[in-house]
């Protein structure tokens, strides 16, 4: 599912709502909650959590790897990046579709 298929899927729920939402509504939604989600992990290097869905962490990696050729270790910059968990209940109901 990309970006534009969740914006449709998402407007066509909110129709059996009170208030339906509009797919140009629905994708303002959806950037602002990326947006904040980018710009926290930028700004403040810390961990965004939605509840019952899952953590964005951001995590500095130490300066060596391993080169997954060779196996033997390679020196590479220290620098952050960002990863995701899933939470207990997303990884259950995942397990269930099995």
């Amino acid at each position: 599912m990309n970006k534009t298929e969740l914006v449709k899927q998402i407007a066509r729920e909110s129709k059996f709502t009170d208030r339906p939402l509009t797919r140009d509504q629905v994708r303002w939604v959806i950037d602002a909650l990326f947006a904040a989600i980018q710009t926290e992990l930028a700004t403040n290097g810390a961990r965004v959590e939605i509840e019952h869905f899952g953590v964005w962490e951001n995590r500095i990696v130490k300066n060596q790897d391993r080169s997954r050729l060779a196996g033997n270790i390679v020196p590479v910059s220290e620098h952050s990046i960002v990863t995701f968990r899933t939470s207990k209940q997303f990884r259950a109901q995942l397990k269930q579709q099995l």
